[in-house]
Order: structure tokens, then C-alpha cells, then sequence
């Protein structure tokens, strides 16, 4: 395969470009990522697809012109958080697209997380690569991860709307390059972070649908808040959302 046959990307994302390629689609990472990014990600999805959920199916890990690249199946549908945004006139709309995004997390997180990495040592890599964390503060959020007692489900680890294609009423989930084996909690607080990121009103929705479906209080979800809000800060971000990340920390702390 070479990079001329995959011809004009079908969609651009911050770590990959999308193509449509014979009957499925190629996700080609950028140059500059580490050599073993497809192998990493090609892993987490294939694991989950084991399980049953709905996701692509991988066909390939490859490389084109010396690009990391998935070849996967091509999933129909339209992402969720471009409905959400073509109805947000229509609370009722808005509703019953979180309505569906909720009930398909629940759906990961009543499935047992291994063999995938594990979330505790994820966060705790994260947290030591946050460099605007104080070392005190990074000390502290270390310990109360180390205190947290959880079962270990699949948490997606990035789930937001644009991540949940749906098609006819049947739903894909994608990207799972964060995925993990860990506590639903701080799966649902980094949703919830996501989210408010764009609109607080509709994050708000979100963790109260998922109060309700699920019976966890809010209490128990933002017990995550410190450490997730830290971790995120070892991520590429704005300056206005360091800031913001910063804040939550320093709130929840």
C-alpha cells in the first residue's frame, strides 16, 4: 500500500488522518509518533472487540511509506456529538443522545477490564510527566491513587460524543488508545472533564443521567476529579485549559 493509492482523508484527527481504503478504512498515524503507536492501540481494540463490544475490527497493523497505520473494518454512522450539536435547540434531542452514549458506557463497564494496561499505572505515568504540577501537590495526587480501591472493568479512557458513531440505532465506539482496565469512576469523571471542556450545562446532563442509571453519586465519581484533572495535564492542551485543569486540581485536592 502506498500513501498516493489512500487519495483525499475522509476525517483528521490530532494523532492520525482517516482514509477509506477498499472495503474499510486505514488510520495513518503522524510521522512523528513513536514507531510501535499502531501495535499500541491495534492491541487495546483488538482485546475489546474479543470481548464482544462494538467496535472495528482490525485487519492489519502495518506501515505505509514507514507511517504507523491501522487497517480496520469501516464503521457506519455519524458521531453523536455532531447530532448532540445539530439539536442543541432541542433539550429533548439532546436528552436522548446522551440517553444512548450512557447506556453504552455502561455496557464497558459491566465488562471485566484485563488483559488490558492497567488505569493506576497510566495515571501514575501521567502524573509524573505533568510538569505544571508543584512536586507537593503531584506527591499527593500519587497517594490518593495508590489509596483508591476498585474493580477493574474496560474504561475507554477518552469516551466523549465524537468517539460514538451511531448508524440506525446500532452504536460503534472508537479510538481506544487510552483504554484501560480500571475504575468506572474516574472513566466517568474524565467523560464528564471532556465534556464541560465544551459545555458544562451538557456535562452537568451527562453524569446526572449516569447518577441515575447507574445509582453512584456524584461524591463517589468526583472523588477521581484531583487525580484525573492532574494526569490530563500531561496531554497536549491550551494554555486557557491548563488553567482550567489546574483549577479543578486545586479545588478537589
Amino acid at each position: 500500500m502506498q500513501l498516493k493509492q489512500l487519495g483525499k482523508p475522509i476525517a483528521i484527527g490530532n494523532t492520525a488522518h482517516i482514509y477509506r481504503y477498499k472495503e474499510g478504512i486505514v488510520k495513518l498515524f503522524h510521522s512523528y509518533l513513536p514507531a510501535d503507536v499502531a501495535s499500541y492501540e491495534g492491541g487495546k481494540q483488538q482485546i475489546v472487540h474479543a470481548k464482544g463490544l462494538a467496535v472495528p475490527e482490525i485487519w492489519e497493523i502495518t506501515t505505509v511509506e514507514s507511517q504507523p497505520a491501522l487497517v480496520m473494518s469501516y464503521a457506519e454512522g455519524k458521531p453523536l456529538g455532531e447530532l448532540i450539536l445539530e439539536n442543541e435547540s432541542s433539550l429533548a434531542h439532546v436528552e436522548q443522545y446522551f440517553e444512548i452514549f450512557v447506556e453504552q458506557q455502561l455496557l464497558l463497564h459491566q465488562i471485566d477490564g484485563e488483559p488490558l494496561e492497567l488505569m493506576d499505572e497510566k495515571l501514575t505515568n501521567q502524573l509524573h510527566r505533568a510538569t505544571l504540577l508543584e512536586d507537593k501537590v503531584k506527591e499527593t495526587l500519587l497517594d490518593q491513587l495508590q489509596r483508591m480501591k476498585y474493580r477493574k472493568v474496560i474504561c475507554h479512557g477518552d469516551l466523549h460524543p465524537h468517539n460514538m458513531l451511531l448508524a440506525d440505532q446500532q452504536v460503534t465506539i472508537i479510538d481506544w488508545v487510552d483504554a484501560t482496565a480500571g475504575d468506572l469512576r474516574a472513566d466517568v469523571y474524565r467523560t464528564y472533564l471532556l465534556i464541560a471542556g465544551h459545555s458544562v450545562q451538557m456535562a452537568e446532563l451527562y453524569v446526572q443521567l449516569y447518577c441515575g442509571k447507574s445509582k453512584l453519586t456524584r461524591e463517589e465519581i468526583f472523588q477521581w476529579a484531583a487525580i484525573v484533572a492532574g494526569a490530563r495535564l500531561a496531554e497536549h492542551h491550551s494554555p486557557e485549559e491548563a488553567v482550567r485543569l489546574l483549577d479543578i486540581v486545586k479545588h478537589w485536592i
